[in-house]
């Protein structure tokens, strides 16, 4: 799995160092405009467009990895290597959640240096900055993994569905087409049980007296979509480990 993970950042780690470059300028030029009291200048407008282009492009990526490795040439090679299916859909996940986790600590550190450089202008704003390093911190990172698992469980339903073209549905004419009506359907079941879900979390928290926003709230999320993404991950796996046609 080590080595299938060494593979998909081959081709990709100049993108990654791209995306760092340009964020660590937007980054010095915005901080620069702040200090110094001044409208932000072309230059960050336009990083912040390319930011925003290579994050949509990075999703993009997320879901054409499985379909490449399906579709492209690479699958004849991939597929006869002794890693079974549920390996190479692991590497895939894993490859995505580091990479997430990768960008999630890389933006902490730059609020945390800027909140420095911020203190150190203006001391005042000390005061104001306490709570995020005693609470907001610990609350950033819980709606970054309620996010998280959240995206991992529609990747899933999206690698499930391109997996169903290229084994059950794979002697059909349009195969492709039924796979994208069962992207619907899962798309459709997986947010009804979320739904039901979180209306049953939001009515437990009414009986105690608290918001659904909260610690045990997010933990049954939590946990929730873990058992989503472990039953979308086994059909996955399974399907590519033994129903695969190629």
């Amino acid at each position: 799995m080590l080595k299938l993970l060494k593979y998909e950042w081959m081709s990709r780690w100049k993108f990654f160092l791209g995306g760092i470059v340009i964020a660590i300028a937007l980054n010095i030029d915005l901080i620069r405009s702040i200090l110094n009291e001044q409208t932000p200048s072309k230059f960050a407008i336009f990083a912040s467009i390319g930011i925003f282009v290579m994050g949509v492009g990075l999703f993009f990526d997320h879901i054409a990895r499985m379909y490449k490795s399906l579709f492209g040439e690479e699958r004849y090679l991939l597929f006869t290597t002794t890693c079974s299916g549920y390996h190479i859909l692991g590497s895939k996940i894993i490859g995505i959640t580091l990479e997430a986790f990768g960008i999630f600590v890389f933006a902490m550190l730059m609020m945390i240096i800027d909140q420095k450089i911020a203190v150190y202008k203006y001391p005042q704003l000390m005061e104001n900055f306490q709570s995020f390093y005693t609470e907001g911190i610990k609350e950033i990172f819980t709606l970054f993994m309620i996010l998280l698992v959240g995206y991992i469980t529609f990747i899933l339903i999206i690698y499930l569905s391109v997996t169903l073209s290229k084994s059950v549905f794979s002697v059909f004419k349009y195969g492709k087409i039924l796979s994208f009506v069962c992207f619907l359907v899962i798309s459709r079941i997986v947010g009804k049980v979320v739904g039901y879900f979180d209306k049953f979390v939001d009515m437990h928290a009414l009986s105690y007296g608290m918001t659904s926003f909260n610690f045990e709230g997010s933990m049954s999320y939590f946990v929730f979509n873990l058992c989503m993404i472990g039953i979308l991950f086994m059909i996955t796996g399974y399907l590519l480990d033994r129903k695969l046609n190629l």
